[in-house]
């Protein structure tokens, strides 16, 4: 019996440091958390704050998160050692130790720690990730803005299913359909006559898929209340639509 209780204590030991071992060299930051002081932070998770291993054991989770998104993580945190159930993803800004603030995306759950409850934090930096997004939007709107700026030029954006997803103020007054009442729907059931559908569907599937461009020119268009407007049509594909 002590033969065999000394092996399963070797046993023990030599898998909690095979874990250690991988939760230390792992490239996504650990943290656990207990009744709201950090207890265990990894290397990946040091190099994101900037901070040394001493400077965060047993400090307070809160004093790392930017003051602005700190009630939301905390309210968020209690929910769930009530057991609350919502999702365990989410991101927040983190102040590092050289005052700058990083974005990261934290996903979460319940662990016992040293036979008590506390909280897994697996933590990736999406920084870079965060301001190319919102570089990305922000060019979105001011190209939207533009072309709302054009405003005696009918403009729509359609997708690779041909639904609209933009309709500008000129199109609502050309074509006689407001802008909530387009977006979403098949181009060819709002502005092409019906013996024109067939040849518009292939024109379109033609060059989402095969790269066949639609050529620049004079066709007939149709209104809501079915009448016939002539109109130059010019057509520019923005990204992949597949």
């Amino acid at each position: 019996d002590i033969t065999h209780k000394r092996l399963l204590e070797k046993s023990l030991r030599e898998s909690e440091a095979k874990y250690r071992l991988l939760v230390e060299k792992a490239l996504e930051g650990i943290v656990v958390a207990q009744d709201g002081l950090i207890r265990f932070v990894n290397v990946a998770a040091l190099e994101i704050s900037g901070y040394d291993e001493e400077e965060v054991l047993f400090k307070p989770f809160s004093e790392l998160i930017h003051p602005d998104d700190r009630g939301m993580v905390l309210e968020r945190h209690l929910r769930r050692m009530k057991g609350e159930k919502f999702p365990s993803r989410y991101f927040f800004r983190i102040t590092c130790k050289d005052g700058q603030n990083r974005w990261v995306e934290i996903d979460s759950g319940q662990i016992v720690w040293e036979n008590k409850p506390a909280v897994l934090f697996f933590m990736t930096d999406i920084t870079e990730r965060k301001l190319a997004l919102e570089k990305i939007q922000a060019s979105e709107l001011r190209f939207r803005l533009f072309l709302e700026d054009v405003s005696s030029v009918p403009v729509q954006g359609y997708d690779s299913n041909r639904s609209v997803f933009f309709w500008n103020s000129a199109s609502e007054r050309l074509y006689g359909y407001s802008r909530d009442e387009a977006l979403g729907k098949q181009l060819e059931d709002l502005i092409v006559p019906p013996h024109m559908r067939d040849g518009v569907i292939s024109a379109v599937d033609n060059w989402m898929k095969n790269g066949e461009k639609i050529p620049s020119g004079e066709m007939e268009l149709m209104r809501k209340d079915g009448s016939i407007v002539p109109v130059l049509s010019t057509h520019v594909m923005l990204a992949d639509a597949n």
